[in-house]
């Protein structure tokens, strides 16, 4: 053997066949299984969890093996210890082979991951045993534990005591592993850090994915990934960050639980004549709810502003001096955590004054996952809001109940972009084939219907024209051209002298992220840096007509480069090079809001909300007033 051999070179069984884990999941569903890995109690479920289980004991009896090669001049006690778990690892893949059999099923019949076997590249016996022994063997005597009471629950003594035997050994790995680690590290803290079991996920949620190129065969279609390719939490949540090679210290605090956000504070005179705020963060959407719910006034403040020596960036919050506003500011200041500045002087020049918005949320039967992940934003930051469904956008008189209609992604799609028989854009009532209205619940029945050109798109209209705004996302963005934004898709090309959209292999982004250019000095990007990374999922790009300035249509987000990704897998992304990504338009006395990537993926990039919060607040009273 050699040290530090490539992971697909390791030993293997021939008949086992091992895929890395991104790939796993697609891998799963072929195979008709969950992509999960839940453990249910049929059958089928419980021979590919055994399986899997199997592979695992082959990878670390190999990985057991590898660590007292790679590393001889280990102590000898580390050696004798790491001995042991060869042996039992033997008897642990030889039982799990068995249990297969016993199942009616053979070895090889699952795939399953090779990420033990990837383990084994850590350079250090402390991180070895760190990332195997505690971490992997740790959370596989959880999994043993619940396979026993599958098995007790399906009255299976085999299972049962078969796993409890493999379980009693894997305790001992863990026990040694946590040993080794604490042994190997004493007195070198720096050595600590770095043996941490959990080490790649930390860097998983600061590094960029860098997802190949996966075609179905050369020049062909691209394959699917079962999930996202891109999700650097850091990036989409808009953290700034340093990643440092040379090893540092400071005054830092364990934190254990859930970290509670620093408190904030009041700064300024006694009796200020107001009070700023930064639009920067998130939280201060909390605050302003808080204060227009108590009936306290609310501007926004146009250009650069600072106050106390800090710089508040553009859109800063101004909230005159009131009785209503200081008890609010000072709870905010606790809990959020909200900076507060009070200033002898209003600012000077235009503000926009904001008014509680009354939002209405489209929603269909069945429901939208994004709509799931909006209410929950909309009652953490504390908007309140009502869901709206097709048949009631239909009726029309919309403007008499809402300000904004916020449609989500996947709300409404081009009939030309929907998949036959997809229930949310589909035909009727927006029912599965096979389903009318007579098999649903009378008090649900007001909820069919689907988000139609020739019926709900005139009203959204009429909406608009009358002072309303519709905010669009994602698919939804498709309603921009009916409702008059003078827009088209920015992804197509010429073909024998027509246009059309881009092939696939020409252009296939899934779930990655990019990077767009920001105007933070228009309403709807307040608070935002001048470049932020957007979730983007084969999501619509915009191109602005040539009289898009004359119609009061602006971009206020696109992609200034042929190179905009961040994290995931990006083919063909040159095309998205000029195209926008968020519009606003004037459309008759109101305004709608074009948001082409997902700007609130379930739930994770804070650095985009403010779209959203933006969008709803921005266009309830969008001419500037002068404070005196």
């Amino acid at each position: 053997m050699q040290r530090m051999i490539p992971v697909d070179k390791l030993a293997r069984p021939e008949d086992h066949v091992l895929l890395p884990a991104e790939r796993l999941r697609r891998a799963r569903v072929e195979q008709g299984l969950t992509p999960t890995g839940a453990m249910p109690y049929e059958a089928d479920f419980l021979k590919a969890r055994l399986h899997g289980i199997c592979a695992g004991e082959f990878q670390a009896m190999e990985a057991a093996g590898r660590t007292l090669f790679d590393f001889p001049d280990a102590p000898w006690e580390f050696q004798l210890d790491m001995a042991r778990p060869v042996w039992d690892e033997s008897r642990h893949a030889e039982i799990f082979q068995r249990l297969i059999e016993y199942m009616g099923a053979h070895p090889g019949d699952y795939v399953a991951t090779e990420i033990l076997w990837r383990c084994t590249q850590a350079n250090d016996p402390a991180a070895r045993v760190a990332g195997i022994n505690r971490g992997l063997e740790g959370l596989a005597c959880d999994v043993f534990d619940q396979l026993i009471r599958i098995a007790q629950k399906n009255g299976d003594e085999v299972i049962e005591r078969s796993v409890d035997y493999v379980l009693a050994a894997e305790i001992t790995h863990v026990r040694m592993g946590s040993k080794w680690m604490r042994k190997l590290t004493e007195g070198d803290p720096e050595r600590l850090k770095t043996a941490q079991a959990f080490r790649p996920h930390i860097l998983d949620m600061f590094e960029p994915q860098d997802h190949p190129n996966d075609f179905q065969y050369a020049g062909g279609p691209p394959i699917p990934p079962y999930d996202i390719t891109g999700w650097t939490l850091a990036m989409q949540m808009g953290v700034q960050y340093d990643r440092e090679l040379d090893a540092f210290d400071g005054p830092f605090a364990e934190i254990k639980g859930l970290a509670t956000p620093p408190a904030g504070t009041i700064a300024g005179p006694a009796s200020p004549a107001g009070y700023l705020i930064s639009h920067r963060t998130n939280d201060q959407f909390v605050v302003v709810n808080r204060l227009l719910k108590a009936g306290a006034d609310v501007y926004w403040v146009g250009g650069d502003q600072s106050a106390g020596g800090a710089a508040l960036g553009t859109g800063a919050i101004w909230v005159p001096a009131s009785a209503a506003a200081r008890p609010i500011l000072e709870t905010a200041a606790k809990t959020p955590g909200v900076d507060v500045y009070g200033v002898a002087n209003a600012p000077a020049g235009a503000m926009l004054k904001l008014k509680a918005p009354r939002i209405g949320l489209v929603d269909v039967y069945g429901g939208l996952m994004p709509v799931g992940w909006a209410r929950w934003l909309f009652e953490q930051y504390g908007f309140a809001y009502d869901r709206i469904y097709p048949q009631a956008l239909d009726a029309g008189n919309l403007n008499a109940k809402y300000d904004v209609i916020v449609l989500m992604d996947g709300a409404y799609r081009r009939r030309e972009a929907s998949r036959a028989g997809e229930m949310r854009a589909g035909s009727g009532e927006g029912l599965p084939a096979g389903m009318d209205a007579s098999m649903i619940p009378a008090e649900y029945r007001g909820w069919l219907g689907r988000i139609s050109e020739d019926k709900t798109a005139p009203q959204l209209k009429e909406f608009v024209e009358a002072g309303g705004t519709v905010l669009a996302i994602g698919s939804s963005t498709g309603l921009g051209e009916l409702l008059g934004v003078p827009v088209t898709n920015h992804l197509t090309e010429i073909d024998r002298g027509a246009e059309r959209p881009l092939p696939p292999d020409k252009f296939y982004i899934p779930g990655s992220l990019l990077q767009v250019s920001v105007d933070n000095t228009d309403p709807l990007a307040y608070g935002m840096p001048d470049h932020v990374d957007v979730v983007f999922d084969n999501s619509p790009v915009f191109r602005m007509d040539p009289d898009a300035a004359q119609r009061h249509a602006t971009a206020v987000a696109w992609f200034a480069s042929p190179k905009v990704l961040q994290s995931g897998w990006a083919w063909g992304q040159q095309y998205l090079d000029g195209g926008a990504a968020a519009v606003d338009a004037s459309v008759g006395r109101g305004r709608v809001i074009l948001l082409g990537p997902k700007v609130t993926f379930r739930g994770q990039p804070h650095a985009t909300f403010k779209l959203l919060f933006n969008g709803i607040y921005a266009p309830t009273n969008m001419a500037p007033t002068v404070v005196p």
